[in-house]
């Protein structure tokens, strides 16, 4: 979708404009300020169209996880699919490859070697260590550590220390075996009951780690092949998780396709999880929301208006700087609406779609989508949102529609923090204004509507009570009679 929105001019011109604001340049820029206003025009509709499109599909995925989380019985089923999986070998090979061997990346070394299929599953843990997985059931797994221990005990070529120490690390396996089920068992308690409730962002989730919530869905159905049905998951139609062991008994789950061969990461690793890493499966909610909620607020607002908006800034900017210390939380508030009063999450601004008072989505240029390339241009490090390949953040990484959208992404996936957090402030500052402008307009009118420059009347007794607050028998405020039959009010109270 690499379409040029209106040719490779359009790149050079917002360049121009953003280094002629910062200098103060004091040339007539109306004629480029028109053609950069069209070209915005164009893209802000194709991306916000896109936007809409991706957060449908991501919002089907996340509507029917949750929905299978609240119906899973945790039955302890996987033992049973496992040995069926087992039994069938879809494990092991693709069955169009007829040789049972594989290229893997051997996790000790980096290299690619050709292994036999069941030796093909690795795991690297938090610190980059690889370790291999065997792909067996909890039982058989304890059968042959059970074995292997017997054998062991018959071995008269080992001494008597060696095999002490051998018995002594086959019965510490055994033992990490169960606890590793007893910690499975937790981590299934949990991941199910956060999904049931609503404790993840599947927006979030969705855009940044899609296989990670598929993987989920997988783990819910307990070893069986889930079905897809939406042509853009057709990759993951039947796919599956599997069970194995390292050699240290930590139990290891590996999310693999219909034909048994394990998705890989960004990284070119295969996709697994222990029981440590729930939070690799999706971005759950954050607490820091609610704070949020409470800054970006009509109530709060209205009660400080005449202060103006400023009065928020500094507020607004110190709670993102403590409150943000990891890209998960980031995640979370970039993708959800501050509070139901503002027009979008950072997320929706940025890919130019906006909420009305009605909860309807509009695409439609925003503060932010405007002002996303004069952002990164203030940072540390943004040679890293190098979209083109070319290893420097120039004018070319967002000259064209597919351009814009990856550097919106990279934007967005809070891998540079002090990007997103420059950028979260300024969406919440922004929505702040948004706010306090229709606040501030809304009391106008209410004061101009209920303040008549002219009061006429034929009888003084007629003659209403207004208080200061423009409200006809309001508070109680002081009477402002005049004399006569026909008079004016005092201009002062109006």
């Amino acid at each position: 979708m690499a379409n040029q929105i209106s040719g490779s001019a359009d790149a050079t011109l917002v360049q121009a404009a953003s280094k002629a604001a910062a200098a103060s340049v004091p040339y007539d820029q109306s004629n480029t300020h028109r053609r950069l206003s069209r070209s915005y025009a164009e893209m802000a509709k194709a991306t916000g169209d896109m936007w809409g499109k991706a957060i449908e599909v991501v919002g089907n995925v996340g509507s029917a996880l949750v929905e299978n989380a609240k119906s899973t019985n945790l039955d302890g089923a996987w033992e049973e699919n496992q040995d069926q999986l087992v039994k069938d070998k879809t494990s092991g090979v693709n069955p169009d490859n007829k040789t049972g061997m594989v290229n893997v990346r051997n996790p000790k070394t980096g290299e690619i070697e050709e292994v036999a299929a069941e030796n093909r599953f690795t795991h690297f843990d938090n610190n980059g260590n690889g370790n291999s997985i065997t792909i067996q059931s909890t039982e058989e797994k304890l059968g042959s550590l059970r074995n292997e221990l017997n054998s062991v005990k018959k071995n008269k070529t080992l001494s008597r220390d060696e095999r002490k120490a051998e018995k002594r690390r086959i019965r510490n396996v055994i033992d990490n075996i169960r606890n590793s089920n007893i910690g499975f068992g937790d981590f299934s308690e949990s991941m199910t009951q956060q999904l049931a409730s609503g404790g993840i962002n599947t927006k979030a989730s969705g855009m940044y780690n899609m296989t990670g919530m598929l993987f989920a869905d997988a783990m819910l159905a307990q070893g069986k092949p889930v079905e897809q049905t939406d042509p853009n998951l057709a990759m993951y139609n039947g796919a599956r998780a599997v069970k194995g062991y390292d050699d240290n008994g930590e139990m290891v789950f590996t999310y693999v396709d219909k034909g048994g061969s394990p998705f890989k990461d960004k990284d070119g690793k295969n996709v697994t999880i222990t029981k440590n890493d729930l939070n690799k499966l999706f971005v759950p909610v954050s607490p820091q929301r609610e704070v949020m909620a409470g800054l970006v607020n009509k109530k709060e607002i209205r009660k400080n208006i005449k202060y103006g908006p400023d009065e928020f800034k500094d507020v607004i900017n110190n709670t993102v700087n403590q409150g943000v210390v990891d890209k998960n939380t980031y995640l979370d508030l970039a993708f959800s609406n501050p509070s139901p009063d503002s027009t979008g999450s950072l997320a929706d601004a940025l890919n130019a779609v906006e909420f009305d008072d009605e909860q309807v989505p509009t695409a439609s240029e925003t503060p932010m989508f405007q002002t996303l390339i004069s952002t990164i241009e203030g940072i540390s490090g943004k040679d890293d949102l190098d979209v083109t390949g070319d290893g420097k953040f120039t004018k070319e990484d967002y000259a064209t529609q597919e351009n814009y959208d990856m550097l919106v992404k990279k934007a967005l996936s809070g891998d540079n923090l002090e990007l997103g957090k420059s950028l979260l402030k300024m969406h919440y500052n922004n929505e702040v204004a948004k706010i306090y402008n229709k606040e501030d307009l809304r009391l106008k009118s209410l004061k101009q509507t209920t303040l008549p420059a002219v009061a006429t009347v034929t009888n003084e007794n007629d003659y209403p009570s207004y208080d200061y607050d423009g409200d006809e028998k309001g508070d109680g405020g002081p009477m402002r009679k005049g004399q006569g039959s026909a008079f004016k009010i005092n201009s002062k109270f109006i």
